[in-house]
C-alpha cells in the first residue's frame, strides 16, 4: 500500500492522535475511574507537595514490595494544574497514552514501513482497552509510553549502534522499572538484544551505569532502610504457592485481543491471535528482521516472567509488551499486503469495519467511570466530598462507602485531605463523633452494620442527616447515642 508522499502518512497520523485524544477526553470526569488505587497515588502525591519527600510509594497488588514514587512527582503539575483534582491522572495518564502513537509510528517505520507504523498507531490510538486505561491514574498502565521508547531505542539500536543512545536506554530502564516491576521484562530484553542482536558485550556496563542512575532513588531507599523492598520480594517468592507459578495461557490471549481491539468478542480475538500465530510462522521461511526478532523475544520473555510469578493473569500484566505484540502484528499485515495487494482493500475495509464494532466499547454515553458502578463517578465523589466538608464543624468523623466495595472510603478521603478535612485513620472508626456513609441505591443500612467491619466498630446507629447525591446514591450521617 503507497501513499504519494510522507504528508500523507502524516495527515493520517494527526488524524489518529486527534481522534484518540477525543476517546480520550470526552466527558472525562464522568468516565474516568476513581477507586481506592487511584486515591492512594493522589494520596502520596499530595504528601509530596506538602512536604513529605518520598523515595518509594504505594506497595504493588500482590505483596508488600513498594513501587517507586517517580509518576508521584510527575503527577505533581497536573494536580496543581487541575486545582488537586482526581482528573489531573486522566489527564496525564491520557497524554502519555497519546504520546505513544507517534512513537509506535516511528517503531513500526523501522521494522518495516509506514503502513506498518500507521497500523501501530492506530490500534494505539483507537483501542479501547487503552482508551478505558487511559481515563485514570494507575501506575500499572504508565508503562505502555515508556517501553515505547525503550523499545524504538532498541530497535535504533539494532540499526545504527551508538554509546550515548546505551546510557540513556539503561537509565530509562532504570526509571520505568520503577514506575511498575514488570518492566523488568525490558530490561531483560535489553540484555538480550546487547548480547545477541547487536554484538556489543562489552556496553553492558555503560547498560548498568546508565540503570543505576534511572533506578537511584530506589537504591536510595534500599540502602536506607536496611533493603526493605529485597526482603519483601523475597517474602513474597518463599511464601507464594505452589500454584502461584502456573500459567493459564489458553484464553488469555485471546480475550486480550478481543479487549484491545474486538469490542469483547472472543471469537474475533481467536481469529487476530490465530491470524498473528499463523502469519509469523509463515514469515519465518522468508526472515524476520532483526527488530521483529526483539519483539518475538520480548513476548516469549513475558509469557515467561507471568509463568513463574503469576498465576491469575489480568491483561496490565503484559501492557510493558503490548508495543511488541502491535508493532509484530502490524509490520506481518505490512508483508502480507506486500506480497498480495490485492488484499489491501480487504484489509482495509476489515479494520474500518472493527471500528465501527469497537464503538460502543469506548462507553461515550455512559453515566460512570469503569470498574465503578452504573450511576456512579467522579462527579458523585466530589459532591460527597463537598457535603461532608461543609457538614463536620469541630468534631471528629470517619467515613466509610458501601459502593465498589470501596468500605474504607479512599475515594472520598483524598478529596478530604485536599480541604484539610482529615478523617480519623481506617483503624480508628472506634473513636468518631459521627461517620459519614455513602450507600449504594436499595442497599439496607441496617443489615450491613452486622457484617462489614466500618461500620460495625463505629458503635452508633442514631441517624443525624441524609442527602440524596445522584442516581439513587446517598450519604448518611450517623452518631453515637447517648
Amino acid at each position: 500500500m503507497r501513499l504519494k508522499n510522507n504528508s500523507s502518512w502524516v495527515i493520517i497520523l494527526i488524524t489518529l492522535t486527534l481522534v484518540g485524544a477525543f476517546l480520550r477526553f470526552y466527558r472525562l470526569e464522568t468516565l474516568s475511574t476513581y477507586l481506592t488505587d487511584q486515591a492512594l497515588e493522589l494520596l502520596d502525591t499530595l504528601a509530596i507537595i506538602r512536604g513529605d519527600i518520598k523515595l518509594i510509594g504505594i506497595k504493588t497488588s500482590i505483596s508488600e514490595v513498594r513501587n517507586g514514587a517517580v509518576m508521584n512527582y510527575l503527577l505533581i503539575p497536573f494536580v496543581y494544574m487541575f486545582n488537586y483534582s482526581p482528573v489531573a491522572g486522566g489527564v496525564l495518564q491520557s497524554l502519555l497514552s497519546l504520546a505513544t502513537v507517534p512513537l509506535v509510528f516511528l517503531i513500526g517505520k523501522r521494522a518495516k514501513n509506514e503502513l506498518s507504523g500507521v497500523i501501530s498507531a492506530a490500534v494505539i490510538a483507537l483501542s479501547p482497552l487503552l482508551v478505558e486505561y487511559s481515563r485514570q491514574t494507575q501506575l500499572a498502565y504508565y508503562p505502555l509510553f515508556f517501553s515505547s521508547v525503550v523499545i524504538f531505542l532498541l530497535i535504533k539500536l539494532t540499526q545504527k549502534f551508538e554509546n550515548k543512545f546505551v546510557i540513556l536506554l539503561g537509565t530509562l530502564l532504570g526509571f520505568v522499572i520503577q514506575v511498575h516491576y514488570l518492566s523488568f521484562t525490558l530490561l531483560i530484553l535489553s540484555l538480550i538484544s546487547i548480547f545477541v542482536f547487536m554484538n556489543r558485550k562489552n556496553s553492558f556496563l555503560l547498560l548498568a551505569f546508565g540503570f543505576l542512575v534511572g533506578f537511584a532513588p530506589l537504591i536510595l531507599f534500599e540502602l536506607s532502610h536496611d533493603f526493605f523492598n529485597t526482603k519483601m520480594f523475597f517474602n513474597y517468592l518463599s511464601s507464594s504457592s505452589p500454584e502461584a507459578g502456573r500459567l493459564t495461557t489458553f484464553n488469555y490471549f485471546p480475550q486480550l485481543f478481543s479487549r484491545l481491539i474486538g469490542a469483547n468478542n472472543i471469537i474475533i480475538g481467536w481469529f487476530v491471535l490465530i491470524g498473528m500465530v499463523f502469519l509469523l510462522f509463515a514469515r519465518i521461511r522468508t526472515n524476520l528482521s532483526k527488530a521483529e526478532k526483539v519483539f518475538v523475544v520480548h513476548i516469549l520473555i513475558s509469557i515467561a516472567v507471568m509463568a513463574v510469578f503469576e498465576g491469575s493473569l489480568w491483561y496490565h500484566y503484559l501492557l510493558p509488551t503490548f508495543v511488541s505484540i502491535i508493532v509484530l502484528g502490524s509490520t506481518s499485515i505490512a508483508w502480507l499486503v506486500s506480497r498480495y495487494k490485492n488484499l489491501a482493500v480487504p484489509l482495509l475495509i476489515m479494520g474500518l469495519s472493527l471500528i465501527v464494532i469497537n464503538f460502543p466499547s469506548y462507553r461515550l454515553s455512559a453515566d460512570n467511570g469503569a470498574y465503578m458502578s452504573p450511576g456512579w463517578n467522579l462527579k458523585g465523589v466530589v459532591k460527597t466530598a463537598n457535603i461532608i466538608s461543609q457538614d463536620v464543624g469541630g468534631s471528629s468523623f470517619n467515613v466509610a462507602m458501601l459502593v465498589d466495595a470501596q468500605n474504607q472510603g479512599y475515594p472520598l478521603r483524598y478529596l478530604l485531605e485536599v480541604k484539610n478535612q482529615k478523617p480519623l485513620g481506617i483503624s480508628d472508626y472506634d473513636k468518631a463523633d459521627n461517620l459519614y456513609i455513602l450507600v449504594e441505591p436499595k442497599l439496607d443500612l441496617s443489615s450491613a452494620f452486622s457484617n462489614i467491619y466500618e461500620l460495625n466498630s463505629f458503635g452508633g446507629r442514631e441517624v443525624k442527616s441524609e442527602w440524596d447525591i445522584q442516581n439513587g446514591y446517598k450519604l448518611v450521617k450517623i452518631s453515637k447515642s447517648n
